[in-house]
């Protein structure tokens, strides 16, 4: 039940284009809530129904739809008619019937709405009863397009004739307003799916085409639930659904999926319905794909037995509930055995694995392929020789069995390898044996088993093993420790044992043992890991036939204790002396070399040389190891000096010497033995006798020069009082500047004095008058030709 007042979703909502003829009385539809009529095409009744029975305006012939509406509760009753258009044109009028009259008697309509908006001037186009509104009937130029509301009790059934202004305006909604009640249409209970109400079907056929049977009946249950009265129908059109025609069969079979239907919800007593779009989903049951299948043709005749069960578990897929079977073909009631056998030779087959859920029935039909296997592996019998080695003999040893794989599997990594006591344990593949085993007899035969890793086809040969005596040599390998490194390590090539001879193989390991059960094989270029002394093992064989394993005996000799290379010098200047080049070899040990030099092929222990040049002695010991040691002989001598630069009438001080010669020198000032300097340039130099010593780094001598650093005083006072009374050059007076001479001049230009570095100076005066205090200038000539002036002052 449904109160007026309420806007409740109208039974029949249709947001899609529909077409069908309702446009009389008797096919009225039945209303139970507010309701949108989307492109409802209505017919054209016979005039007979209306003329007459409106009361308002003249009756056009116009489409239009009937409406039946039953009160459950009485009170106030009214509707608004609602167009989908805000255009005026889209002009709807209505009439109603009742209460509870027969289509073959409607009587007078007790409301009736013939306003025009156009004709009223108005922009509104709604029309109906509402609370408020008065008169019963008006015209098309009259009124605003509301009218009274009905009086309505309970059990009364009325008609509402609408009629619209056709194309494009013909949508409209109805909403029910008022206290009066009126019946609720049914609930559709089916859940939405993505907006749309729904339902996925299981493809239940068990072919992968989302085509199948549909229980309708079960989609109806749920979508009626638990209300009474109601049942669910099903229809391609929404036409059909809106007349309830040509509904959908049980087991309807869909054409595609998803495929849009439609469901109509009817109340039987009430014959209130709901339409509304319902899509059908068909999936097929999900589950994994198979794998195929693969077997051996063991028996070399193109037949195969196949183990189908292999994918029972990946079908399964871990659900309890599904259950698998193989069959010929898709859809096919033959089951399949789990052990299959191919049905024609050589030829891969497809069949169909099944898989049922119990639970929900589905089922789906899966292929995979049958593959023949025609390639085995192609294997030949083996012997294993085992040397017996030592001095207890024994028949039983410990071989190991991967020995024989290289020719077991033609050194490919395609193929693996197990072994077994037996052909019985071997064809149950049961008690493999450990690669490292040890025989009870001697010979003794086992079972190997050799396998595609890729297709699992197998092959079974047969392994021989046998003990025999086996031979044991010694060799030594000695090499001189003459790496960059003196530590006893070097690399050895243990091929240079020699026992790589008459197509033998050999192979070399660090222990007996691991020789013996042919184990961690070490390369023939070898650096040994024990210092200077260390054996290993060589395995001889040819094939697997042990021939015997010898001892290699490694050594490593050192070298001769050699100084470094030297670089000495000649001192040109001592022309006598000779330099004496040595081994650096004891006394007590020089018996126990040999010694070559070079260029002049001495073969003392040392010898002397007097000139410059490379000189290269070889020493060679008694393991015939050798070294090598270098002289480089280099010229060097005395310093030469070519010239001294003294700068001493400057503000500072600065000697500068230039030294010729072969040597490397240093230089010093007023000390031979330190202070020496790379630079030829000393700066700072305080006036007076100095000592210059220039050092051959080389040790071919220091030579000495003396030298004087001159000086003019800035001032003097000659005022009697014994202190700077008289003005002369500081340090002239040596025997190299006695000559030397000193003209001291007024600032005009005039002599005034010559003096002489032995005099004692000049005392200020001139003709014996005292001068003024003032700048006086000098002029000096020294004996080795040098000339320099400058001023000093007088000061009083």
């Amino acid at each position: 039940m449904i109160h007026i007042k309420k806007i409740v979703a109208f039974c029949c909502i249709l947001f899609c284009q529909m077409s069908f003829s309702q446009g009389d009385c008797a096919s009225a539809l039945t209303i139970c809530g507010n309701t949108t009529f989307t492109g409802v095409i209505k017919t054209y009744p016979d005039d007979s129904q209306f003329n007459g029975h409106v009361s308002c305006g003249n009756y056009v012939h116009s489409p239009m739809i009937w409406l039946k509406v039953t009160i459950v509760t009485g009170g106030s009753f009214g509707f608004v008619l609602t167009p989908k258009s805000l255009d005026p044109k889209a002009d709807l009028n209505f009439f109603v019937f009742g209460p509870n009259v027969t289509c073959g008697d409607i009587g007078q309509s007790i409301r009736c709405s013939y306003t025009s908006p156009l004709e009223m001037f108005s922009t509104k186009n709604k029309t109906g009863l509402i609370p408020g509104a008065y008169g019963v009937s008006r015209q098309s130029n009259e009124g605003n397009g509301f009218l009274e509301m009905l009086d309505v009790k309970a059990g009364e059934s009325y008609y509402i004739v609408v009629m619209d202004a056709g194309a494009p305006y013909n949508q409209f909604s109805i909403d029910f307003n008022g206290t009066a009640t009126i019946d609720a249409p049914p609930e559709i209970k089916t859940p939405k799916i993505f907006g749309s109400y729904g339902a996925k079907i299981c493809e239940s056929d068990g072919v992968n085409d989302f085509i199948t049977n549909i229980d309708l009946n079960e989609i109806a249950a749920t979508a009626v639930g638990n209300q009474n009265n109601v049942e669910a129908s099903f229809y391609i059109r929404g036409e059909d659904a809106i007349k309830d025609i040509r509904r959908l069969p049980n087991g309807f079979r869909n054409t595609e999926s998803p495929q849009k239907g439609y469901i109509r919800l009817t109340n039987t007593v009430s014959k209130c319905f709901v339409v509304e779009e319902f899509i059908f989903t068909v999936e097929p049951l999900q589950t994994p794909f198979p794998l195929n299948v693969a077997g051996c043709d063991v028996s070399q005749t193109g037949f195969v037995h196949f183990n189908l069960a292999e994918n029972d578990l990946l079908l399964q897929d871990n659900n309890p509930n599904r259950i698998v079977t193989y069959h010929p073909a898709a859809n096919d009631m033959i089951t399949l055995p789990k052990d299959y056998v191919n049905k024609e030779a050589y030829q891969e087959e497809t069949v169909y694995a099944k898989i049922l859920d119990t639970q929900s029935l589905c089922s789906v039909f899966k292929p995979f392929k049958l593959i023949i296997n025609k390639t085995l592996p192609n294997v030949k019998p083996v012997q294993l020789t085992q040397c017996d080695i030592g001095n207890v003999p024994s028949d039983i040893k410990t071989f190991n069995l991967l020995e024989a794989s290289e020719a077991l599997t033609l050194k490919d990594s395609l193929f693996s390898v197990k072994f077994y006591l037996n052909n019985s344990d071997a064809q149950s593949d049961v008690n493999p044996l450990d690669f490292l085993y040890t025989n009870s007899t001697n010979p003794q035969t086992i079972i190997a088993k050799v396998t595609n890793k890729t297709t699992a086809c197998y092959a079974f040969t047969t392994v021989d093993l046998k003990v025999k005596k086996g031979i044991t040599l010694t060799q030594t390998i000695e090499k001189c420790d003459d790496d960059a490194i003196s530590d006893g390590i070097v690399k050895f090539n243990l091929a240079d044992a020699g026992f790589e001879n008459n197509g033998n193989k050999v192979t070399y390991f660090l222990t007996s043992e691991n020789a013996q059960l042919f184990q961690n094989p070490i390369a023939a270029s070898f650096t040994n890991t024990q210092p200077y002394q260390q054996t290993v093992y060589a395995r001889v064989q040819n094939e697997n036939d042990c021939i015997g394993i010898n001892t290699i005996e490694l050594k490593v000799a050192v070298l001769p204790n050699l100084e470094k290379n030297e670089t000495l010098y000649l001192c040109l200047n001592k022309t006598e002396d000779l330099i004496k080049l040595n081994t650096g070899i004891s006394n007590v040990d020089l018996i126990n070399y040999q010694y070559k030099w070079s260029p002049n092929g001495e073969t003392t222990s040392e010898i002397d040389v007097n000139k410059a040049g490379t000189y290269t002695v070889v020493v060679k010991n008694q393991s015939g190891c050798t070294r090598e040691r270098i002289f480089t002989v280099k010229n060097s001598e005395l310093a030469e000096i070519y010239e001294i630069i003294i700068d001493d009438f400057t503000e500072v001080k600065k000697v500068t010497i230039s030294a010729l010669g072969q040597g490397i020198y240093e230089y010093s000032l007023d000390n031979i033995s330190e202070n020496y300097q790379a630079s030829p340039i000393f700066e700072n130099v305080a006036t007076g006798i100095h000592d210059l010593y220039i050092k051959d780094l080389n040790g071919c001598g220091i030579l000495h020069k003396t030298i004087s650093v001159l000086g003019a005083p800035k001032y003097f006072t000659p005022n009697g009082d014994g202190i700077n009374d008289n003005w002369n050059i500081w340090d002239l007076n040596t025997p190299s500047n006695s000559n030397a001479i000193i003209d001291i001049f007024n600032r005009f230009g005039k002599l005034l004095k010559q003096i002489s570095p032995k005099d004692v100076g000049w005392d200020g005066t001139f003709n014996n008058l005292p001068l003024p205090a003032d700048d006086y200038w000098y002029t000096l000539y020294l004996s080795d030709g040098r000339f320099t002036k400058g001023h000093f002052s007088l000061l009083r």
